[in-house]
C-alpha cells in the first residue's frame, strides 16, 4: 500500500502550548522524513520566536526516525547559542530507547514519563535513571 504525502502528515500532529517557565511543543503520531515539515517548522518558531526554556514532549510518539533526531539536535544547537534550555519528555518506550542507544540522553536533558501524566511540567524521573527495560515500564 503506498503511502501519499496527505496521509503521511495526517499521522503526525503538533501543537504549541505557552507556559510560564517554558513553551512546550507537543508531538504525537509518527515523526519519519515523509512527515516531519510540521514538526521542523513548529521547533524553528520555538528558537525563533519565543524566550525562555523550551520543552518538546514526545510522550505520544509511536515512531522518530533520524529525521526527528535531526530536528531535535538542530533545536539543542540554536537553544544553547541563546543561551536557552531544552528539555525533551518521553515515555518508556521506542522513542526513548532511540535517544539512549544514540547517547542523547544527557546532551538533550531527557525526562522519562509515562504518557498518562499530564501536570505540565517536566517533572519526574531523569532518563539516565530509568533502564528502559519493560519491567521498569510506568
Amino acid at each position: 500500500m503506498a503511502r501519499g504525502g496527505n496521509a503521511s502528515v495526517a499521522r503526525l500532529r503538533v501543537g504549541v502550548v505557552a507556559g510560564e517557565a517554558a513553551d512546550v511543543v507537543v508531538v504525537s503520531g509518527e515523526v519519519d522524513v515523509a512527515a516531519n515539515i510540521p514538526l521542523a517548522r513548529e521547533l524553528q518558531r520555538l528558537a525563533n520566536d519565543r524566550d525562555g526554556g523550551a520543552v518538546v514532549d514526545l510522550r505520544k510518539v509511536r515512531f522518530m526516525d533520524t529525521t526527528g533526531v535531526h530536528h531535535l539536535l538542530t533545536l539543542q544547537r540554536r537553544l544553547n547559542r541563546q543561551r536557552r534550555r531544552l528539555t525533551v519528555v518521553c515515555a518508556p518506550g521506542v522513542v526513548y530507547r532511540t535517544l539512549h542507544t544514540l547517547g542523547l540522553r544527557e546532551s538533550l536533558n531527557v525526562v522519562c514519563r509515562a504518557a498518562a501524566e499530564r501536570d505540565g511540567g517536566p517533572k519526574g524521573k531523569r532518563a539516565q535513571r530509568h533502564s528502559g527495560n519493560r519491567r521498569d515500564r510506568t
